[in-house]
This record gives C-alpha cells, sequence and structure tokens, in this order.
C-alpha cells in the first residue's frame, strides 16, 4: 500500500495508491481485461496471415485456379493492425468493477457486447476481403505473379531505353573475352539518375524483376534467362554462349511505371560459321517429346495486329496436350527478334485460341493445347518467333520464322 514503508513499497509487484484496499478488486480486474485483450490481438494478428499470406503465396492455385496479389495481403497485415489498435484503444473505457462477484459473472449486456464488437471487426474483415478479392479478380488490380498496375498484362506499351526512365545502366562482362562454351558473368549496376541510388528493388514483372533475352546475329542461339541482385548491389547472371560471333542481350525491367529496355553486343572469339539469310519455317515443331504448330491468319502485314495461335500436341501418339502449366505467370512466353534490325517484342501468351487485347487473364492451373498471342510488326521483312511453355516442369522451347509484307 502505497501509505506504507517505503522497503515495502519497493519489495511489492503492485502498489496501491492510497490505504482503499477495493484498489485490489479494481487492479485484478483491468489486469484480466488487458490479458484478455492481448489473446484477442494475438488471434487477430496471426488470423490475417496464418490464411492470407499462404493465398498470396499461391496455395490456392493449383486446385482452384485462385491467387492474390501479394498488396493485398500487404494490406490485410495494414487491416491486422486496425483491429489490433483499436481493441486495444477499448481499455480506455476501462471502469472498476462493483465488488470481485462483477468479476467472476460479468453483466449479460457487458458480454453481448463484448462479442458484438468482435463480430463486427471480423464481418468488417471480411467484406474487405471479399471485396479486395473481387477487384483483383476482376482485373482491377494486379496479380500474383505481377506487382504495379500491369497485372497480368502484356508489355503492350512500348519499352523504353534506360535514359527515358531515369535509369543508369554499368555493364560489363567478366572475362571480358571470351570463347564459345566459357562461361562468362554479365553484371548490371542500376542506379536512379535522379538520386543517383542504387536500384536493387525492382519489381517482379511475370515472377522475376529482370528478364535477360539473348540472342545471336544470325538468330540461331537463344536463351532467355534471368539475373538477380547480390549483396553489393548488382544484378548479375552468368552464361555460357555456344558459337562464336556477336550476340545482343535485351535486358527488361519495371522501374517507375515503365518498362526499360536495355541493349548490349557480347562478342564471342573464335571461327564464325557463314550463315545465309533466315528461311521462313511455319512448319510444327518439336521438343521434348510435344510438338507445337504455329497458326497464322493469312498473309501477315506490317503495321498490322496479327493474331496466332499455338496448338501443341504429343509427338508420339498424336493426341492435344492439355496438362501446360504456367511459365512465369504466363501461358507462353514469345521473344520476336526481326532479321537484320534487331526489332525487339518480348510478349506473352494466353489459354486458349483467343487472342488477347490488352489485359490478359491469369493462366489456370493446367490448360491446352492452344495457346494464343497478338503482336505488331513493326516493318516488312523475316522474323524469327521463339515460344517457351511450362510442360511437367520443363521449359519448352520451339522457333519459327515468318515473313512480313
Amino acid at each position: 500500500i502505497g501509505t506504507g514503508a517505503d522497503v515495502a513499497v519497493e519489495a511489492s509487484d503492485i502498489t496501491l495508491v492510497g490505504g482503499d484496499l477495493r484498489g485490489v478488486v479494481t487492479g485484478i480486474a483491468l489486469s484480466r481485461r488487458t490479458i484478455t485483450i492481448i489473446r484477442q490481438n494475438l488471434f487477430w494478428a496471426f488470423a490475417y496471415n496464418v490464411i492470407l499470406v499462404p493465398v498470396a503465396m499461391g496455395a490456392l492455385y493449383p486446385a482452384f485456379g485462385v491467387q492474390l496479389n501479394p498488396m493485398l495481403a500487404a494490406a490485410a497485415m495494414a487491416m491486422s493492425s486496425v483491429s489490433v489498435v483499436t481493441n486495444s484503444l477499448r481499455l480506455r473505457g476501462f471502469t472498476p468493477p462493483r465488488d470481485a462477484n462483477a468479476i467472476l459473472h460479468p453483466a449479460f449486456g457487458a458480454r453481448v457486447r463484448e462479442w458484438g464488437y468482435l463480430a463486427a471487426i471480423a464481418l468488417l474483415a471480411l467484406a474487405v476481403g471479399l471485396g479486395a478479392f473481387w477487384v483483383s479478380q476482376r482485373g482491377g488490380m494486379s496479380n500474383m505473379t505481377d506487382s504495379g498496375s500491369q497485372g497480368m498484362a502484356a508489355m503492350s506499351a512500348a519499352p523504353v531505353a534506360p535514359v527515358a526512365a531515369g535509369v543508369g545502366v554499368e555493364w560489363t562482362a567478366a572475362p571480358a573475352v571470351t570463347t564459345p562454351g566459357q562461361a562468362v558473368t554479365l553484371r548490371y549496376r542500376l542506379t536512379d539518375t535522379r538520386t543517383g541510388r542504387a536500384i536493387t528493388d525492382l519489381p517482379l514483372e511475370h515472377e522475376r524483376p529482370m528478364h535477360l533475352v539473348i540472342v545471336s546475329a544470325d538468330l540461331a542461339q537463344f536463351a532467355h534467362i534471368h539475373p538477380v541482385v547480390d549483396a553489393d548491389g548488382v544484378w548479375s547472371v552468368m552464361y555460357a554462349p555456344p558459337a562464336a560471333g556477336a550476340y545482343t542481350l535485351y535486358t527488361e525491367f519495371d522501374y517507375n511505371g515503365q518498362t526499360v529496355l536495355d541493349r548490349r553486343e557480347l562478342r564471342v572469339n573464335g571461327n564464325v560459321a557463314e550463315s545465309g539469310p533466315l528461311t521462313v519455317n511455319q512448319t510444327p515443331q518439336t521438343a521434348d517429346g510435344v510438338t507445337v504448330a504455329l497458326q497464322a491468319p493469312g498473309a501477315l502485314t506490317a503495321g498490322q495486329e496479327t493474331a496466332f495461335t499455338l496448338t501443341a500436341t504429343d509427338a508420339a501418339t498424336g493426341q492435344p496436350v492439355t496438362d501446360f502449366a504456367p511459365y512465369l505467370g504466363a501461358a507462353a512466353h514469345i521473344v520476336i527478334v526481326a532479321e537484320g534490325s534487331g526489332d525487339f517484342v518480348h510478349t506473352h501468351g494466353e489459354a486458349g485460341t483467343q487472342a488477347h487485347s490488352g489485359e490478359m487473364a491469369a493462366p489456370p492451373a493446367a490448360f491446352g493445347p492452344a495457346v494464343s498471342f497478338d503482336t505488331t510488326f513493326a516493318a516488312p521483312g523475316r522474323y524469327k518467333i521463339w515460344a517457351q511453355f511450362n510442360h511437367h516442369g520443363q521449359v519448352l522451347t520451339v522457333a519459327y520464322v515468318v515473313e512480313v509484307r
């Protein structure tokens, strides 16, 4: 008791300010009330994360094709904080009980208010969650595999050079002189030209922050790889060029809402085999037991949007392939490079036979045999098209050559 000896006050766990022993009842009631609030807060803090974080990670996608933007999971965490803070603020309304019996047997009205508040918070959280999920599924927000407002949309906006997006790129290859089959480390140091800050936090675009497409000058060699950032803030990846000659490196990433395309040249020493012009080839191509046929709507004209369909069958049986899985958040990744000029397009396929226009739907857990995509060829000439699919965990790559008038 606060009016007692100082040594007693120092040794006690709880000190009553004043000599009224009824403060013991108030202290017990307040401590029980506080512990109850703590337990409720722990429940709310864990409930949001336990339910929504696995959904954002794609736990429901294999079975139901349900995806959730990670931004919605972040919003749910903010909602959990709101629930915890508002619940804790209810302690400000604490009133001392009349007696010990009021602690053991709370009044009916108090119990109704307690459970009514918890039910209201649960209903509000459910309403917010369902509304956000509905918006995300309707395409109002981006899907799980991408961040930002692009979502599963194809790269419809024309990519810009790094300088136009305010990005400085310092590129190096080590070793600087390489030969066929020798691994070379490709490094990109990105900086914000306005602030000088190193850019190490690129958003995900189709499950990767950076896409690097490498093609040889004769368009015979192709690779689609993904640099990652290291402890020094440098984006790097290793690549072993299979043949001598010149290679073009097309590096794509998002920054400040823009798709940035950086181009570099890599030269590999050695005897360069002579190659003639591209030969038009739209015959079905086979990779790892899957035959993929390219269908185009007749003659191809520059400047006009053209819809293509890729149809897959089992090479041994001729039966349709219906068990493709999403590859980097898309039904297929399509890379198109023009002969000579090097004009570059990286777009994405959509499950089914209807080519997309603008925003694309998220691919189902399994699909096939048809995948569609559309593109607009900038100028007449011959173009090489590479299509990549995910089949039983393996990336299948097939290539075609088309002529545009």
